[in-house]
């Protein structure tokens, strides 16, 4: 029997066309949808863009750090859970009468501040937690005798 020595890199030339493509659709049909929420939700509060935009950010910041410590995995399904939330709150927010709107954004930015507590106090234990003092300890020591 031959071996075709192109073969197993055209199937994975193939895979990678395929990602890229699958890739392509969903960031254009997400950010269709991101920009309908966000359009929306600034002419409820001019403000409010700006504000989730702080969020992320902080919560992206807070994520590499907590992934210094391989502990991401253990708080993802938590955060995942907010993050369900926040998209039920926006699809609330398309049909929603005027009135409730802005009540949906606030619980949408509550949201937001609870991500980053949670981040917040599991980076506090971690940091705390009597083996990270000690692989604090150890990389004082060998930077004293460097």
């Amino acid at each position: 029997m031959l071996e075709n020595p192109f073969g197993n890199n055209l199937s994975i030339a193939a895979s990678i066309i395929f990602l890229l493509t699958v890739g392509a659709f969903g960031g254009v049909y997400f950010s269709k949808n991101y920009n309908n929420d966000t359009t929306l939700a600034s002419k409820i509060d001019p403000d409010y863009v700006d504000t989730e935009n702080f969020y992320i950010r902080k919560v992206g910041f807070k994520l590499n750090e907590l992934s210094k410590y391989n502990q991401e995995e253990d708080v993802k399904a938590d955060l995942n859970q907010i993050d369900q939330f926040i998209i039920e709150l926006k699809e609330e927010l398309q049909n929603a009468p005027k009135g409730g709107r802005e009540k949906i954004l606030k619980n949408m930015i509550v949201n937001y501040q609870l991500k980053l507590e949670i981040l917040d106090k599991v980076l506090q234990h971690i940091e705390r937690s009597p083996e990270n003092l000690e692989n604090q300890k150890n990389l004082e020591n060998e930077k004293i005798n460097l």
